[in-house]
């Protein structure tokens, strides 16, 4: 008896053990995981009370505005295949109810996109870019959003052009989209403000086989490459559109006139429509992002973001300062400004902008040597003919003057000459300077 008694008492400490050993380990598994669980639960209870864009408004997510770049390019090689089925499940049930849209007839109320004119090779070889001008969004519901784009379908392999005026709507929630072609949206929503009285009573997208859509986390490369593809056509296809979208501070100082900056253009063309960058970098502001990028001839072109493909182009670091340099140099010590003062020069010197380096010498250092600012380009072109890399070697400081010794080398390594020269320079107030250099 007394032996059953004790067998019994020790299954039941067994189990009371193992219930112990279960109660932990959930109470540790909760501890781990119990935070994503009540992450989603207040994340489904703050998007259900979320307030909702309920105004057009410039796309800022960059990865929204590439996810609505890639469905519009899908819609444009849809209607390039002549996809009947595929375009009809594109379109938005209430375009297709009101217009009387048929899978038959769904190719002649889409946008005109023709391949008649166009030989087997160049059909080939098609692809259609998307050109985006300007993106704004607003919210519909807590799940669905509409987009109003205007933009251009470019040929690849000839200059045709067509220009689109599309609303896309999407749902975030299934991934799906459903689009309105720019022949409506000209004919009911003309303009962005006529969009104000554009209202949706679908709550959701449902699914199928042609509708869906990636939201794909997207690069800064990828920006900076678009922005500088975007640049380059403009300057091949439209020279006044690219002259405004020189940053505004810049031009004044740099081209005061369009016919200048044509002058410019012209002067720089293949180098401009080869630029190829090597690096950059991201300085983030309240205002705006500065994208910071060096090509591989150690050129700065500087993109001022203020929404996505929403920007403005300095062609130089030099001309003005940035908000960048400014930030960099205001924490900087007498030697690296000093550094960064001859970056400037240097890169005045790949892009031969001698009267912006002939301004920046002392004055009786000027006088004393050239005349004029022609005798000063001449002296550098016959004794500074390259693009350089600089290696900064020895510096000190000598009454309140700073000299810095330069190993120049050619950037494009078609050179095995080096130069050693000595730069004197004087730091000035608001970021000024003077500068003189030893001379061959």
């Amino acid at each position: 008896m007394e032996e059953k008694l004790k067998k019994c008492i020790i299954a039941v400490a067994v189990i009371i053990i193992l219930v112990i050993i279960i109660l932990v380990i959930m109470y540790i598994r909760g501890k781990l995981i119990g935070t994503d669980y009540n992450t989603d639960t207040e994340f489904e209870k703050d998007v259900s009370h979320m307030e909702l864009n309920t105004e057009y408004q410039k796309v800022q997510n960059k990865n929204n505005y590439y996810a609505i770049k890639s469905i519009i390019g899908k819609y444009g090689y849809a209607i390039i295949d002549g996809g009947q089925e595929t375009l009809y499940n594109m379109l938005a049930p209430e375009y297709i109810q009101e217009e009387n849209i048929t899978k038959d007839n769904v190719l002649e109320h889409v946008d005109r996109l023709m391949i008649e004119n166009l030989t087997e090779n160049q059909l080939d070889n098609l692809q259609i870019n998307v050109n985006i001008s300007e993106m704004y969004y607003k919210d519909l519901n807590v799940n669905t959003s509409s987009y109003f784009v205007n933009g251009e379908f470019v040929y690849n392999v000839n200059s045709n052009r067509v220009e689109f005026s599309l609303l896309v709507n999407i749902d975030s929630n299934n991934s799906t989209f459903y689009i309105y072609p720019t022949e409506y949206i000209k004919g009911r929503y003309p303009s962005l403000e006529n969009l104000s009285t554009y209202s949706s009573e679908i709550d959701n997208i449902p699914e199928n086989d042609y509708n869906i859509f990636d939201f794909v986390n997207i690069e800064d490369a990828t920006i900076v490459t678009d922005y500088l593809y975007n640049y380059k056509d403009k300057i091949v296809n439209d020279l006044p559109a690219s002259y405004d979208l020189i940053d505004e501070e810049y031009r004044k100082e740099k081209f005061p006139s369009i016919d200048e900056y044509e002058i410019y253009v012209k002067e720089h063309m293949q180098e401009l429509l080869s630029i190829s960058f090597s690096k950059y970098l991201v300085n983030k502001t309240n205002d705006y992002n500065e994208y910071i990028c060096i090509d591989t001839q150690g050129n700065y072109y500087i993109f001022k973001e203020t929404a996505v493909m929403q920007y403005t182009l300095l062609l130089d670091y030099y001309t003005v300062n940035t908000g960048y340099f400014i930030d960099k140099y205001d924490n900087s010590n007498a030697q690296e400004k000093v550094a960064l003062n001859i970056e400037k020069i240097v890169q005045a010197m790949n892009l031969e902008d001698y009267g912006y380096v002939y301004n920046k010498l002392d004055e009786t250092f000027r006088n004393n040597n050239w005349a004029s600012e022609e005798e000063f380009e001449q002296y550098m072109k016959e004794n500074f003919p390259l693009h350089y890399n600089v290696e900064y070697t020895t510096f000190r400081e000598e009454n309140s003057t700073y000299i810095q010794e330069l190993v120049l080398s050619d950037i494009k390594g078609e050179s095995n000459e080096t130069k050693t020269i000595n730069i004197i320079m004087q730091l000035k107030d608001n970021y000024e300077f003077v500068m003189s250099f030893s001379l061959e």
